[in-house]
């Protein structure tokens, strides 16, 4: 309950409108009754942040040539639950409970050794799906904020006529933008070459 009051109180004036007396007061509690369930401010922002992440549907195994689609759809429902939530969006960015979605983790890593992905390669997929997904949910979240959906906010036909040119021929809304971009990304992850084994404990060059 906590949790659902809290992420109304961020959807409706912000995240730096929470604080316990203003969540206390929209339950109808006195504040110091909250630090019976919860530590402190954080720990209700982390459960606020699984309560938007646990709305995201997990598809059904698709059938192993659909493994690409499949992630597509799990990263547009993820980025859906989040801009239904804008405001509260970078709570996710600290408060992300991945520890709670290793399951999913797991269901994609079944599925890309069955479709013959090199295992190899599976930490930086998964990296990578997380920093686009999180990246483009992000991003849309402020452009709704502000009420601002332009590509490229503030062009510049003079000033910067190429850009003009690229936001022109772009075919895609938002939503599309960011499934072309996973695929593009998911094509080019697996045409890339494993990285030569490492002994254990040896650092990586910087």
């Amino acid at each position: 309950m906590a949790a659902a009051e809290g992420l109304k109180i961020i959807d409706a004036e912000g995240i730096e409108s929470l604080s316990l007396e203003r969540l206390a007061q929209a339950m109808g509690i006195k504040a110091p009754s909250l630090y019976h369930h919860f530590s402190g401010k954080a720990e209700i922002l982390s459960h606020i942040a699984r309560l938007i992440t646990f709305g995201v549907r997990v598809p059904p195994e698709p059938a192993v040539e659909d493994w690409a689609e499949w992630f597509v759809a799990i990263g547009t429902g993820f980025r859906r639950a989040v801009l239904r939530h804008p405001r509260a969006a970078p709570l996710l960015v600290q408060y992300f409970p991945r520890r709670f979605t290793l399951s999913t983790y797991e269901r994609g890593a079944n599925l890309m050794e069955r479709a013959g992905v090199p295992v190899a390669l599976h930490a930086m997929i998964f990296e990578g799906l997380d920093r686009l997904t999180f990246g483009s949910a992000l991003l849309s979240a402020v452009a709704l904020v502000n009420e601002d959906q332009d590509l490229f906010p503030g062009l510049d036909p003079d000033r910067d006529p190429a850009l003009v040119r690229a936001a022109e021929a772009n075919p895609f809304d938002d939503e599309a933008l960011f499934q072309e971009t996973v695929r593009s990304f998911l094509r080019g992850a697996v045409a890339a070459t494993v990285p030569a084994a490492r002994r254990p404990g040896r650092r990586a060059a910087s």
